[in-house]
């Protein structure tokens, strides 16, 4: 198996393609903005703001690869990555869409670019191949 099938299969079980974990797009299917927000305990993370930390880092990640640095999201510290916007269902399910469509984004570009595209380094960071593998054990770490 080459390192991109193995890469994609990984990015895969993030999202849609049960493996060791849940996919993320079944776990987030029947959330209400009640679940979506609600915190297990003082201090710990809603479900919407580990799925607005995940969108932050794969958005960042996707616009440096394609070299459109001017249109990423920014935040002061790691912390600020899980900002939510306005608690509204809209929003909720805007959100989910968002990561859904940016998740997806990032697997065409694995699928399709060429070899030397995915270890071009990409602009303040490692090649897309690195990132990609970390951040699906980032997703992996989140979604468990």
């Amino acid at each position: 198996m080459d390192v991109r099938t193995l890469l994609l299969q990984q990015w895969a079980s993030c999202l849609d393609k049960e493996d060791w974990f849940p996919p993320l797009e079944k776990v987030l299917e029947n959330i209400t903005l009640e679940q979506a927000i609600w915190r297990p305990v003082e201090g710990a993370h809603s479900i919407w703001e580990l799925v607005c930390h995940l969108l932050f880092y794969e958005k960042r990640i996707l616009l440096r690869f394609l070299g459109e640095t001017a249109n990423e999201p920014k935040a002061e510290n790691n912390d600020a990555t899980f900002r939510l916007p306005t608690e509204t269902f809209p929003n909720w399910k805007e959100t989910r869409q968002e990561y859904f469509s940016v998740h997806r984004d990032l697997e065409k570009i694995l699928a399709k670019s060429e070899l030397e595209d995915l270890y071009r380094p990409i602009p303040d960071d490692n090649p897309l191949m690195l990132e990609l593998k970390s951040l699906a054990m980032h997703n992996a770490y989140h979604i468990g």
